[in-house]
């Protein structure tokens, strides 16, 4: 709300509250994926609280975390106009970049951190700046290169002839899994997120005399479908899966590395922080 100081005084002299009129910290992030340049601003006290609420039902905060991220964004690029263009052309690993922008922009002072000892798995409270050791590797290609990117990846012992299709998911991908009653469990939850990153299972259909031609296929993308297929394939395809996918899509995002030394087994490490676990208690601290 902006009043003019005539109105503001008057307001007052009346004793009633007009609003505040605020300039709010500002953060640019380009973000590593789609390589969109975005302006976020500071939370404020109702956002915040907004997102405490959250953490009793831990399968709505991606649900919240991206409308607050929407409602705290100040400029974005010129193709996305609505929540739905931003769920349906940003990537999950655009949105971690976005949330590090968000909490650098509304909690820069805040400098202590829970680190986990890989070995030893003790818990240490150290400081440092999470600026400097932040750190970004971005998509070589052009900008939304990589929402149009798909990997076929050969099903080697699947009889018929057959490939998995990945692709990076976007924020509407995850959506769609957290809305779909077949993974209300937290074990098939688990399942639906691995699998966020199959655009398609592809199989061929031989020809009466056994033969395969390329145009001769089916695709499968029906959720129930994809399930039934990706729960019967052998293990060393899943792996092969989730190799493809680092190599081509997820090794672009952003990194929070630090170096810490453990008081319990004295093992000296690098360490990733979890931005998501800091920024949540960041929001209760």
């Amino acid at each position: 709300m902006n009043l003019s100081p005539q109105d503001m005084r008057t307001a007052l002299s009346q004793g009633v509250f007009p609003g505040f009129s605020l300039k709010h910290p500002e953060y640019q992030v380009i973000v590593p994926q789609t390589l969109g340049e975005y302006t976020v601003r500071s939370l404020v006290v109702s956002e915040e609280q907004a997102l405490k609420g959250t953490l009793a039902s831990p399968r709505k905060i991606p649900e919240h975390l991206n409308r607050i991220l929407w409602e705290t964004i100040i400029s974005k690029p010129d193709h996305i106009r609505t929540f739905d263009d931003f769920l349906k052309n940003v990537t999950v690993k655009d949105r971690d970049a976005l949330v590090y922008g968000l909490y650098h922009v509304t909690y820069k002072d805040v400098s202590n951190y829970e680190l986990v000892c890989s070995k030893c798995q003790k818990k240490s409270q150290v400081s440092f700046s999470l600026n400097s050791i932040f750190s970004m590797d971005a998509w070589p290609g052009q900008k939304n290169e990589i929402l149009q990117k798909r990997i076929e990846i050969p099903l080697e012992s699947v009889e018929p002839k057959a490939s998995i299709i990945i692709k990076q998911p976007v924020l509407l991908d995850e959506k769609n899994i957290l809305d779909n009653m077949l993974f209300q469990s937290d074990s098939m939850l688990e399942l639906g997120m691995e699998m966020l990153i199959i655009d398609c299972i592809k199989i061929m259909i031989p020809n009466p005399d056994g033969t395969i031609v390329a145009e001769n296929f089916m695709e499968i993308k029906a959720p129930d479908q994809l399930i039934k297929a990706y729960k019967t394939l052998p293990a060393k395809d899943r792996k092969a899966i989730q190799k493809a996918y680092m190599e081509n899509f997820a090794k672009y995002g952003i990194q929070l590395k630090v170096t810490s030394t453990c008081q319990g087994c004295n093992t000296t490490s690098d360490i990733d922080v979890d931005l998501g676990t800091q920024f949540f208690r960041a929001i209760y601290e």
